[in-house]
């Protein structure tokens, strides 16, 4: 083989290694054009709540608030946005096939903030 020939190589393996970090670098920010999950204004997600409530729900669970029942019969998870009082609110509701009541509803303000839970859904 000829200097020539191991000197493209060279170049080839060098422009791939340079490929190879450019992408690596570049290709996750591009996945993630919002900023890493904010939204217009920064404000409060349903993608949030939920979050928040699966953390709460989890919480009266291994507390024993919540039988094991709210864990191997969970049949629907539900979110939703009301007005309440000229607010926003976000309401994540939990049902279970085998309980009564069978929903429990967890409540949290526009800007995040728990707002409380029970099993009307007042």
């Amino acid at each position: 083989m000829s200097l020539n020939f191991l000197g493209e190589q060279m170049k080839l393996f060098v422009v791939f290694l340079f490929l190879l970090t450019f992408l690596t670098i570049l290709l996750p920010q591009a996945a993630m054009p919002h900023g890493g999950g904010k939204h217009e204004g920064g404000g409060f997600t349903p993608l949030q709540a939920l979050q928040k409530a699966i953390g709460l729900y989890y919480r009266l669970i291994t507390s024993g608030r919540l039988g094991e029942k709210w864990e191997t019969a969970l049949r629907h998870v539900q979110i939703s946005v009301r007005n309440q009082n000229g607010d926003k609110e976000f309401v994540v509701s939990f049902t279970c096939s085998k309980a009564s009541p069978d929903t429990v509803y967890f409540f949290f303000k526009a800007n995040g903030e728990y707002a409380g839970s029970n099993f009307s859904g007042k």
